[in-house]
């Protein structure tokens, strides 16, 4: 079978699509969507019971749990004698000589484990004098001895900078 020439572009299969009759539709669309909503509303209707319920129960159950410990007997005292046979003593066998183990207190003044806490007990003797060598912060930054009273000094030094950082031994 040719196109036809108003349809140039349609294959043989199209054709024989296109000679075909439309045949009655048997679905009927407003019965359909009429159905659809009236199911839709039934289903809300079941649905909307569901959580309510659901929380019901378990409030009655916690007022039950409630109300059945409120309402637990007491608990009875019941004295009873019962009579235990006194544990006989055996005689310790001194067939195996006991062994005392003894340990020495630690020496402070060992190498080792005392070392970090050297110092820290020649400062608790003799104070801060006992320490030769410069604090480790003020000997890294290389800047020389501290005064007297730093705090004087630097309420004294407040807002001049370059002052500052010539009696501290440089910027910080």
């Amino acid at each position: 079978m040719q196109p036809s020439p108003n349809q140039p572009e349609l294959t043989p299969f199209e054709h024989s699509l296109a000679a075909l009759a439309p045949s009655r539709n048997l679905l009927d669309r407003d019965r359909l969507m009429f159905e659809a909503g009236r199911r839709s509303a039934l289903n809300d209707r079941r649905r909307a019971w569901g959580w309510p319920a659901v929380a019901a129960a378990l409030a009655v159950l916690a007022v039950g749990q409630f109300i059945s410990t409120g309402r637990r007997p007491a608990g009875l005292a019941v004295d009873r004698v019962v009579s235990v046979a006194a544990p006989t003593r055996r005689a310790v066998e001194a067939d195996e000589p006991v062994v005392i183990l003894t340990r020495r207190p630690p020496n402070p003044q060992a190498e080792g484990v005392g070392q970090p806490l050297r110092p820290r007990r020649r400062i608790d003797r003799q104070g801060l004098e006992a320490l030769s060598e410069p604090p480790i912060l003020a000997a890294s930054a290389r800047l020389g001895p501290l005064p007297e009273d730093p705090i004087r000094t630097l309420k004294a030094l407040d807002g001049r900078d370059e002052e500052l950082f010539s009696s501290l031994g440089g910027p910080l």
